[in-house]
């Protein structure tokens, strides 16, 4: 079921607080969408390919992307040579991807998969066939359409070293807070509450009633001062707090799964705030009975969002005609955002996922 809804109806929830009741529950999920055009030279750019290099790093990835590499080998006399990528994932655990510069010119691909939110070095082999010059490399992505999974939770890790997203987790704030006894956006602490924030995460204030203030952090001034997205009265004695981190990934191998059992349905209300793309922004419920994905991924639901518009779409699910465990929900450019080419803003939307009725 989908169906076209207010921009009202779509600020009260995201305004309301999370209730997590018997028979309803709400998440939020976050995408900060960037359609930046492909660019095979956005992290190295044109380089000679050379024994034992330690190439520069011109740029990051505007989102977390996967990363190729484009050789040209001029004569095809390369046989022997790797150059190893390394930096940080889509969640920000140390990732190392080898890419080998054998087999003539062209588009290569590195082992594992290299989806980089941050690339701290490229650095090549010792190299068999490279002439110099005329053979050169650059880092950076062929695609600009990839799906991204967002996720507001909490991150650990399983036995197996396997990272996973959990939407409903939240991280002890570790200093009580204030906004010294007055209505203001800044909320302050000590000693150092906001070591572990960052700019777009989700905090929950306790404000004395049953459901706590719930904000997003729009600027970081320090460790103990950062910037809220509205203003907030806590009493200068302080109070307590928890939150949540803002995770995006590409890769699909990526656990962003929510927990659906128990519930009827499940629906995301997303609201698209920048209409500066072409082939408009396409939402997907993808579910799996196994969130290892033993069992394959069905998508369930998909709903363009035409070029050039913006306002609010709902994408349901009614898991009483298929009960899955296990429900992610993504979005994407079918081109791209035209609107970077120019430097302006990013797409982006933001999504409340509600849960429906106990079974």
């Amino acid at each position: 079921m989908r169906r076209r809804v207010l921009g009202a109806i779509l600020g009260a929830m995201l305004l309301a607080p999370a209730v997590f009741a018997q028979d309803r529950a709400q998440l939020f999920v976050k995408h900060d969408l960037d359609g930046e055009a492909a660019n095979a030279a956005k992290i190295v750019t044109v380089a000679t390919l050379a024994d034992s290099t330690t190439f520069t790093i011109a740029a990051q990835p505007d989102v977390c992307r996967l990363v190729d590499m484009t050789v040209v080998d001029a004569d095809s006399s390369i046989t022997v040579g790797t150059v190893t990528v390394t930096g940080t994932s889509c969640l920000g655990d140390a990732l190392v991807s080898v890419f080998t510069v054998t087999g003539g010119s062209g588009v290569k691909n590195g082992s594992p998969a290299a989806y980089f939110g941050n690339v701290t070095s490229a650095i090549s082999s010792v190299l068999t066939g490279e002439s110099g010059a005329p053979d050169t490399l650059t880092v950076g992505y062929s695609t600009s359409i990839s799906k991204a999974w967002g996720m507001y939770g909490q991150l650990y890790t399983r036995t197996n070293g396997e990272l996973v997203v959990n939407p409903f987790g939240r991280f002890a704030g570790p200093a009580l807070v204030t906004t010294s006894g007055s209505p203001s956006t800044t909320l302050t602490g000590n000693p150092n509450p906001f070591a572990g924030v960052s700019v777009g995460d989700l905090l929950f204030i306790d404000n004395g009633a049953t459901d706590p203030y719930e904000r997003k952090v729009t600027a970081r001034a320090s460790s103990e001062s950062v910037t809220l997205d509205s203003a907030i009265n806590i009493p200068s004695a302080g109070a307590k707090w928890t939150y949540k981190k803002f995770y995006l990934s590409t890769n699909p191998t990526h656990r962003l799964w929510i927990d659906t059992r128990g519930w009827t349905s499940i629906t995301a209300v997303f609201d698209n705030t920048s209409g500066t793309n072409t082939g408009g922004v396409i939402s997907s419920w993808e579910c799996t009975a196994s969130p290892d994905f033993s069992y394959g991924v069905i998508e369930k639901d998909t709903l363009t969002v035409g070029s050039g518009t913006t306002g609010v779409d709902e994408s349901a699910l009614d898991l009483t005609l298929a009960a899955y465990p296990f429900c992610r929900f993504s979005l994407r450019f079918g081109t791209n955002d035209d609107a970077d080419a120019t430097g302006a803003a990013t797409e982006s939307a933001d999504a409340v996922v509600l849960f429906n009725g106990r079974r």
